[in-house]
């Protein structure tokens, strides 16, 4: 954990602990029309509807934000460690972007 109470995740990471069947809950923090152009899954929540269900996010396992570069799904990283007190947040590190480049060159980009 780093000093802003989340950790970082890459995309070579991810991809481990998806091929591992490891437990995570992956959030997509796009919208809905970038999410149409392209996704690696996990429950589609912008920062609005994560706000409104805090409930709704598991606290005992790992979760993983995600968004196009990275920059959203690490400020919502931030709120949710550091004013919701959530210990078990994961930012992937340059987003969907990242994946598309290292992971899955098929994937569109935007």
């Amino acid at each position: 954990m780093n000093h802003l109470g989340f950790k970082n995740i890459t995309v070579s990471e991810l991809q481990t602990w998806i091929q591992n069947s490891e437990e995570f809950f992956l959030i997509d923090v796009r919208e809905q029309y970038e999410r149409e152009i392209c996704d690696i899954g996990g429950k589609l929540m912008n920062f609005h509807a994560i706000m409104n269900n805090l409930d709704a996010i598991p606290r005992t396992i790992p979760v993983v934000l995600y968004c196009h570069y990275g920059e959203r799904s690490y400020f919502i990283a931030q709120i949710l460690s550091q004013m919701h007190n959530f210990n078990n947040i994961y930012n992937l590190l340059h987003g969907i972007n990242a994946w598309a480049t290292e992971i899955d060159s098929s994937m569109p980009k935007y």
